[in-house]
């Protein structure tokens, strides 16, 4: 997966990626290994899930979209309850975390966010979750459990951006030299045409230490 992409950029393709290819793989599977009758039908079945969680993720998008909200919210639970390990799951989590970010329910945000993490076997997936989850958290004046969730990795692709996120808690903390390590981690981590660099190099270069900022400041004025 390109780091040149932004989270939501990502998992715009991971959505797209599975309803382009993911039942075809699973037909295909079907077709070609279908050995035993039990296989066969344990493949079927496998199928009829993929088909039914691709149905309440569409269910849960369309009654958003026509102002459902509550119906919306229960096909959400029931995909993640009947389909767990299933990525319209983790989607339907990612979703329904940015709906209470917007209605500014926070908590019920984070809590949304770590069932993605718990059961998500997308590791891309599972990161996003992770980032969100700690961005969240640091606006929540709780950067130490945000740090805490970054500890774990689970997909390195998202590097630059957990150590930029790691850099925010450390700010919050007052932890001034960590911060700006982690800052410089990131800078050395990210595309040089990243969309967020220029934000990411003015976080680092105001934390630079006061003799360098006045060198710089008397280069500026000279």
């Amino acid at each position: 997966m390109s780091t040149f992409d932004t989270e939501d950029e990502q998992v715009e393709r991971i959505k797209k990626w599975i309803k382009q290819y993911g039942l075809v793989i699973i037909l295909a599977v079907v077709v070609g290994l279908g050995g035993g009758m039990g296989w066969r039908y344990w493949k079927k079945m496998q199928v009829v899930h993929a088909l039914q969680a691709s149905q309440y993720y569409e269910m849960m998008l369309t009654q958003y979209s026509t102002g459902h909200s509550q119906q919306a919210q229960q096909a959400a639970r029931k995909l993640q309850k009947d389909h767990s390990s299933s990525p319209y799951a983790a989607l339907a989590g990612l979703f329904m975390a940015k709906q209470a970010v917007e209605q500014q329910h926070y908590q019920v945000a984070v809590k949304s966010l770590q069932w993605v993490i718990k059961n998500s076997e997308v590791p891309a997936l599972k990161q996003v979750a992770r980032n969100r989850a700690a961005r969240i958290l640091i606006a929540e004046k709780q950067p130490k459990q945000a740090l805490q969730l970054l500890n774990k990795v689970s997909d390195r692709a998202y590097k630059a951006a957990i150590d930029e996120i790691r850099g925010d808690a450390y700010v919050a903390l007052n932890e001034t030299s960590q911060a700006r390590d982690a800052y410089q981690l990131a800078l050395q981590e990210a595309p040089k045409d990243a969309a967020n660099r220029p934000i990411l190099e003015m976080k680092f270069h105001q934390l630079a230490p006061v003799s360098v900022n006045n060198v710089l400041n008397t280069r500026t004025h000279a």
